[in-house]
């Protein structure tokens, strides 16, 4: 999932992301949703779902469940995990 297996989601202009959720990522210099805890910071782990659904980034909107950017993000998601 890819609320889970990127460390940041950018923010593209004209998103209206709550700015108590958007930080700057020095790394690279982008605005972004940051994780916490290993996944983004709208993720709500009980519900398993977007808690800014109707708000949610366009990267967000864009994503269609189990297309290659889905599937990449859940092969990511998998390497980390197999990792620890």
């Amino acid at each position: 999932m890819c609320c889970q297996a990127y460390s940041v989601v950018p923010i593209q202009p004209g998103d209206e992301v709550p700015d108590s959720m958007v930080r700057h990522d020095p790394a690279t210099g982008q605005l972004g949703m940051t994780h916490l805890g290993g996944a983004c910071i709208a993720f709500d782990r009980e519900t398993r779902n977007c808690t800014i659904y109707a708000i949610r980034p366009l990267v967000c909107r864009e994503v269609q469940r189990d297309d290659c950017v889905c599937r990449t993000a859940r092969e990511t998601m998998m390497k980390q995990s197999s990792n620890k």
